[in-house]
């Protein structure tokens, strides 16, 4: 909240007291974790307007305002605000680099400069850069399918249409061309065989992995830890947690170590660094909300609350406590705060929505567990792969649902 707050002084998010202006990674990651203090949407807004006006430089920083945008349309629902701004979204794809494949190409000036992949330098996992990045075009691929999603909230169905190809094209050849076929992982690209942590971390948290690699390269990620930036930690922690790795997410999260959070609680602030410690960026901000990634992971992962409709008007309940032995959760949105409370001790989740909203609920369980509310049994199914109950109907208002067995 700190953290916030102290790169919010400007009117639109800053990523820090030494530059002073947005760039729209920071931005997207302040955005996400801003909605987790406050549902307000107009300074992501105001941050958004700013950037497209005044891009920066990096590549996968473009495809961040299609984040923005697409993260503004579940948050509020707006149909007018985000129909006028979408045409000019489309040059945010980075689709006039792309190849007859659909893959994005990277000309010598990209490689050696523009194509990021994290920041600093010194936090890539020896990332090799080639001419088809892994991770460039990770974010494309992402990139094309919430455009997809925005086109129909803008009422542009060609559109739709059109990006929903372009995304099945691309990733089939992404699939074929940058994974290897001997291990089963990404690639960092085509034409090289190293395979860093950013290659296998951008492709899981964006549902890019077939699903007969996905364990091979949860087994890589999980291998590798915490060898990335406080930027890329967001898309990390997001992979493991769409994949039901609470355990490792949350290990990750708690870790001793300077490449930790605890380790900037322990030096003694109040706000989220710009990186890890100073022997890793020495002129770094102490003061920067793209390391704060655990103020929306809180939320939308451990609490398991998120918007599964524009405007909050359906929401999905999937708590991950992992190791965890309670949960309280007060969480901000657009119709009100949403509640999760929950004691392992007695196995009973409280859930408390406000007036509009409706809920699908999934919750951490075994195979044996039944699912009671007011001493009656509702209608659940088991997820085996993933251990966990999904109740058949959807709720609103006060809940309480006792698991049994």
């Amino acid at each position: 909240r700190y953290s916030i707050k102290a790169t919010t002084f400007a009117g639109v998010y800053v990523d820090g007291d030494r530059e002073r202006i947005p760039y729209e990674a920071d931005a997207y990651l302040n955005q996400l974790s801003h909605y987790a203090c406050d549902p307000d949407p107009l300074m992501a807004r105001d941050t958004y307007d700013h950037l497209m006006k005044q891009p920066t430089w990096p590549t996968e920083w473009a495809p961040h305002m299609i984040f923005m945008a697409h993260a503004d349309w579940m948050q509020t629902g707006d149909q007018a605000w985000i129909a006028p701004r979408f045409e000019a979204l489309k040059k945010k794809t980075l689709s006039e680099r792309a190849r007859a494949d659909g893959l994005l190409v990277s000309n010598d000036k990209q490689q050696k400069r523009d194509d990021i992949v994290d920041w600093p330098t010194t936090e890539r996992d020896g990332y090799v850069f080639t001419p088809v990045n892994t991770v460039v075009n990770a974010f494309h691929l992402r990139a094309l399918q919430l455009m997809s999603e925005l086109a129909i909230a803008a009422r542009k169905p060609d559109d739709a249409k059109s990006y929903q190809q372009q995304y099945q094209k691309t990733l089939a050849a992404f699939q074929e061309k940058l994974i290897d076929p001997q291990t089963g992982i990404f690639k960092d690209g085509e034409s090289t065989k190293h395979s860093s942590l950013h290659a296998n971390l951008f492709p899981l948290a964006f549902g890019l992995v077939p699903e007969k690699n996905r364990d091979r390269v949860v087994a890589f990620i999980k291998q590798r830890g915490m060898r990335c930036s406080v930027y890329a930690a967001q898309y990390l922690l997001e992979g493991l947690y769409e994949q039901g790795e609470a355990q490792a997410a949350l290990d990750l999260m708690l870790a001793d170590g300077d490449r930790s959070w605890k380790h900037m609680l322990n030096s003694g602030t109040t706000i989220t660094w710009e990186a890890w410690d100073n022997k890793y960026k020495p002129n770094q901000d102490w003061n920067h909300a793209w390391g704060a990634a655990p103020g929306n992971i809180l939320p939308r992962y451990i609490a398991g609350v998120r918007p599964t409709k524009a405007g909050w008007a359906e929401i999905l309940i999937a708590p991950q406590p992992a190791s965890l032995t309670s949960l309280l959760a007060k969480v901000p949105s657009p119709r009100g705060p949403v509640h999760v409370k929950w004691e392992k001790s007695t196995n009973v989740w409280q859930i408390a929505l406000p007036s509009g909203v409706s809920s699908r609920i999934s919750l951490p369980a075994t195979e044996n567990n039944k699912a009671l509310v007011q001493g009656k049994v509702v209608p659940a199914t088991f997820d085996q792969a993933k251990g966990r109950l999904v109740l058949q109907n959807p709720y609103n208002g006060t809940v309480s649902i006792t698991l049994q067995k």
